[in-house]
């Protein structure tokens, strides 16, 4: 024992001199703790929905309300004709959209069979089949509720109209549900973030710990110049792995490609300056490493799994973990993968994505610059 003291009192002065570890071994469970916690759940809330709705009946008004009410369910918009409600469902504004036709009322004190049509983004299976699971149960409520106050009306008898629902339900995009063809692309945007982050993150703090730092803050050229050298590789390797990922999609998993490629590499090059300036930005604030690769984990690898809707629903989670959430670019970047792999859209429904990943690299972009002069000032 008096040989081992040393090393474990040496040990624990050394933690305690490095700040990072210290933040680390403390903030790192606390954080995975509330994140994981918090966001893991199998439940599906404030699904969005369009509400198309030619009856206008109390009957359908009944509906609407009852899957409002439910929780599961949050009215965006009220379409006004099937053009309209197509359109919100492919530019991914709505998950689910519910059509009542003209004559749903008359058909119900008829007694006769109801037809609803449901239209359900099948991109994310999971979320789809929670979805048409609540559906269903809604409509069944509502039947049984109407039957009650037929029986209520006219007594239990043996021969009363029962008023049934039959919804129509229809998937978009992935008609057979298949979890590959959510997986897919929403993998390639973690493979991306995974390999690209914690790589630049540690190229400036391999420098420093080489020694060759000094030799580059007296060569002549400027900060922008040296972060577009170091980041210029990694551009390489960022499209080898999208480039690899697709076509192991295409022709492994069958997941089918209906946009298009050039889109797809354009708007992925936004999203790859992106996790390059986060990794270079993180390269700037770590002295070793280590460190370096412990930050990329905490703010990239992590958030990415948990919090950019690939695993659990955006929707579901609390209003904080929400706003976290609209902080980290691959949410947006999941979005275009999926409305190009899946959906086949184009440049115009995926604008809004766009500009929010354009904003975060100039963003990103200008810290790393900004970080590095610091550095060598």
């Amino acid at each position: 024992m008096k040989r081992i003291l040393p090393f474990i009192s040496k040990e624990f002065i050394h933690i305690y001199r490095d700040l990072w570890t210290l933040i680390m071994v403390f903030f790192l469970p606390v954080f995975m703790l509330v994140i994981m916690g918090s966001a893991i759940t199998m439940d599906v809330k404030n699904i969005a929905l369009g509400f198309l709705d030619l009856d206008n009946s109390q009957d359908s008004r009944e509906i609407r309300d009852m899957m409002v009410s439910s929780g599961y369910f949050k009215l965006k918009a009220t379409p006004a004709d099937d053009e309209e409600l197509a359109r919100l469902i492919q530019s991914g504004k709505m998950k689910v959209g519910v059509k009542i036709n003209h004559n749903f009322s008359q058909l119900l004190k008829e007694g006769k069979p109801s037809p609803v049509q449901i239209l359900v983004d099948g991109a994310d299976s999971n979320t789809a089949n929670i979805t048409i699971g609540y559906c269903e149960s809604i409509f069944q409520k509502f039947t049984l509720n109407r039957l009650s106050s037929v029986i209520k009306g006219r007594g239990v008898q043996k021969n009363y109209p029962i008023p049934p629902v039959d919804p129509e339900i229809r998937f978009w995009f992935n008609s057979d549900l298949k979890s590959t063809n959510f997986l897919v692309p929403g993998l390639i945007g973690l493979i991306m973030m995974i390999t690209l982050v914690p790589l630049t993150s540690m190229s400036v703090v391999r420098e420093k710990e080489r020694g060759t730092i000094e030799g580059i803050m007296v060569a002549p050229v400027s900060p922008l110049e040296f972060i577009v050298g170091k980041l210029t590789p990694y551009l390489f390797i960022a499209y080898g792995d999208l480039l690899l990922v697709i076509i192991c999609g295409i022709f492994l998993f069958n997941v089918p490609f209906r946009g298009s490629y050039l889109l797809l590499f354009a708007l992925s090059f936004i999203f790859i300056i992106c996790a390059l300036s986060h990794g270079l930005l993180i390269s700037t604030l770590a002295n070793s490493q280590r460190i370096a690769w412990q930050l990329s984990i905490l703010t990239s690898i992590l958030p990415s799994i948990f919090l950019s809707g690939f695993t659990f629903p955006i929707e579901s989670m609390p209003l904080f973990l929400q706003a976290v959430c609209a902080l980290l670019p691959v949410r947006y970047y999941l979005v275009i993968l999926q409305g190009i792999i899946l959906k086949g859209v184009g440049f115009r429904e995926l604008l809004p994505q766009t500009v929010i990943l354009s904003i975060f690299a100039l963003i990103l972009m200008r810290l790393s610059v900004a970080r590095f002069k610091k550095r060598i000032s």
